[in-house]
C-alpha cells in the first residue's frame, strides 16, 4: 500500500459512509412507515427502539478493539448495512413489510453502530495528533451532510422506498470500493504506531546507547 496517501483520499468518505446508515435509520424509516400509512402513535414505539444500539455500543466495542483490525470491521460493516439496506427494500412489497423491515433496519443500526466504534478508532491510528486536529471540522462536516440530503425526503410526495431501493446503494457502494482501495493498511497504521512491546524496546535501546555515551 502507498504509505504516503494523503487523509484526504479516506478521511471524508469515511465519515460520509458513517453518517449515511444513521440518517436512513432515524430519519428516513419515520417518513417510511408514516407514508405506508401507520399511526404517529405506531412509529414511535416501533422507531425508538432503533436508536438503542447507539446508546448500547460501549458493551461491545471491546470486542471491536480485540479482533481483527479496525479497516476489517469499518469495510465489514458498511458491506452489512448495504446488505440491510437492500433487505428493507426486498421486504417494503411483502405482506410482512412491517416485521421485515423493522427487523433489517435493526440490522443497520447494529452495523452503523458497530462502525462508529471502528472509524473512530482507524481515525485515531490512521492519523498523527495534528492531523487529528486538523480533520475534525472536516469530518463532522461529512458526516453531516446526510441530514440535507434526507431533509428532502419530508418534502417529495413520492415513497422513500423509491430512495431506499435506489438513490442510498449509489452512495453506499462507491464508498465500499474506494475504501477498499484507498483506506491504510494495518502495516501502515502499525508503522506510524509500533506495538506496545517493540516501543518499549525501543525506548530501552534508546536509554542504553545514552548511557553507553555517558
Amino acid at each position: 500500500m502507498n504509505n504516503n496517501r494523503s487523509p484526504w483520499a479516506w478521511v471524508p468518505t469515511l465519515y460520509f459512509a458513517e453518517g449515511l446508515p444513521y440518517v436512513i435509520v432515524m430519519t428516513v424509516s419515520l417518513v417510511l412507515y408514516k407514508q405506508m400509512g401507520l399511526s404517529n402513535a405506531d412509529i414511535t414505539l416501533y422507531t425508538s427502539w432503533l436508536y438503542l444500539p447507539w446508546v448500547i455500543k460501549p458493551l461491545w466495542s471491546p470486542f471491536v478493539d480485540l479482533v481483527k483490525t479496525k479497516r476489517w470491521w469499518v469495510v465489514t460493516m458498511q458491506l452489512l448495512v448495504g446488505a440491510a439496506l437492500g433487505g428493507v427494500a426486498f421486504t417494503i412489497p411483502t405482506s410482512f413489510w412491517l416485521q421485515g423491515s423493522l427487523a433489517f433496519f435493526w440490522l443497520m443500526a447494529f452495523a452503523s453502530a458497530t462502525h462508529d466504534i471502528a472509524a473512530d478508532g482507524f481515525y485515531m491510528l490512521g492519523l498523527d495528533q495534528h492531523q487529528q486536529a486538523w480533520f475534525v471540522g472536516i469530518r463532522s462536516t461529512f458526516y453531516r451532510v446526510h441530514t440535507l440530503w434526507a431533509g428532502r425526503t419530508h418534502y417529495d410526495s413520492r415513497k422513500p422506498a423509491s430512495r431506499v431501493e435506489r438513490q442510498y446503494p449509489l452512495l453506499l457502494g462507491p464508498c465500499l470500493l474506494w475504501h477498499c482501495r484507498t483506506d491504510p493498511r494495518p502495516v501502515a497504521v502499525a508503522r506510524l504506531y509500533p506495538p506496545p512491546t517493540l516501543r518499549r524496546q525501543s525506548s530501552r535501546a534508546a536509554t542504553d546507547a545514552l548511557r553507553h555515551r555517558q
